[in-house]
């Protein structure tokens, strides 16, 4: 259809001429090539070789469209991970009542479906510098593969990533759900990426990591998941034991913070202290009170510690800018800490 001329009666006033023409410019300069204004002016036709200023903006949002197609949550939905399904069950949920339903009388709406919505995060503090191919080479640790479905999903996310999984059930019976299951398994475990063992003992721990992760050609480590067995104490043995190792501005996430019996510790005595080590400034050297008489809930993680961000049963903590720290095994022992499950042994706390 070709453009038809711009024209208003002139009777209705010189203005009033120029502001109309003025708006019927606008619109048919910004008009697609299916659009047609109520004027009965429309764009030329597709054989036209010009191109609209609304056509070259709206090319940058679809290629961004395409770029964001290949996030967490995509790929985790391909790999069937558990933690990005709740954007699916949700509505399901909702609607029924019941099927894909988790907590079906949950007051919060949200915590009603099974699965989570955990690829937010990991879009958000992965996705600009590690998901991509042209990153810097990094180690990524998992604890807790069970059948392999989180680690595929971070695998086909993190594309420089040399990836490290925990498992402490790695063989099962005929018809269950285990490591072994995973059509990788086999390559996994002979390339040393899947150690299978206790993930709670420090002396695995540190013969895993010297052995088969601290190598002189290894790249640094950066990112570490708490996905294990979602018991407070290992969770808080995880943190010990790898968060003084992770590279400065690296991160380590928690998982499955659930108000569940075995886990809620972390929601209300270990985070509580952790929040507070972010905080922590020390007394005042002068002696001059400006300052209250504070100590370190955690010594060996305050001095690396950055800042702890969450949403909802997901937390990641933020490492700073001080170097990667080496510690003694009672320093990364959870028995050495016998506040991290009790804030009121922090003495930021045993007053409150």
């Amino acid at each position: 259809m070709q453009v038809k001329k711009l024209l208003f009666a002139p009777r209705t006033g010189l203005a009033l001429s120029l502001a109309l023409n003025l708006i019927l410019a606008v619109r048919l300069f910004t008009a697609t090539d299916s659009d047609v204004c109520d004027c009965g002016v429309s764009i030329a036709n597709k054989n036209d070789n010009t191109t609209s200023k609304l056509e070259l903006i709206q090319q940058t949002p679809k290629e961004e469209e395409e770029e964001e197609q290949s996030d967490f949550y995509t790929i985790g939905i391909a790999t069937g991970t558990d933690k990005v399904q709740a954007q699916q069950t949700f509505k399901k949920c909702q609607d029924t009542g019941k099927d894909g339903c988790l907590y079906p009388h949950a007051i919060n709406e949200r915590c009603r479906p099974w699965g989570h919505f955990y690829h937010t995060m990991y879009n958000k503090w992965l996705g600009p510098k590690y998901a991509k191919d042209d990153a810097e080479p990094f180690q990524f640790l998992e604890i807790g593969y069970f059948r392999g479905s989180g680690y595929d999903a971070y695998s086909q996310f993190l594309p420089q990533a040399e990836m490290h999984s925990f498992e402490i059930r790695c063989d099962c019976k005929e018809g269950e759900l285990c490591a072994a299951n995973n059509p990788r398994y086999d390559e996994l475990l002979s390339s040393n990426r899947l150690q299978c063992g206790d993930a709670s003992s420090v002396e695995f721990l540190d013969k895993t990591w010297k052995t088969h992760m601290k190598r002189d050609d290894a790249p640094p480590l950066m990112v570490v998941v708490e996905d294990g067995s979602h018991m407070a104490q290992h969770i808080v043995q995880s943190i010990l034991f790898w968060f003084p190792k992770i590279q400065p501005f690296g991160l380590f996430f928690i998982e499955d913070i659930l108000p569940l019996g075995y886990i809620n510790a972390i929601k209300t005595e270990f985070l509580p202290q952790l929040m507070a080590d972010v905080h922590f400034c020390g007394p005042d050297k002068n002696g001059t009170n400006a300052l209250l008489n504070e100590e370190r809930c955690f010594p060996t993680i305050q001095p690396l510690l950055a800042s702890i961000q969450c949403e909802m049963h997901i937390c990641v903590l933020e490492r700073n800018d001080k170097p990667a720290m080496e510690l003694t095994l009672d320093q990364m022992d959870f028995g050495s800490y016998p506040n991290a499950l009790d804030k009121s042994k922090c003495n930021v706390f045993a007053s409150s």
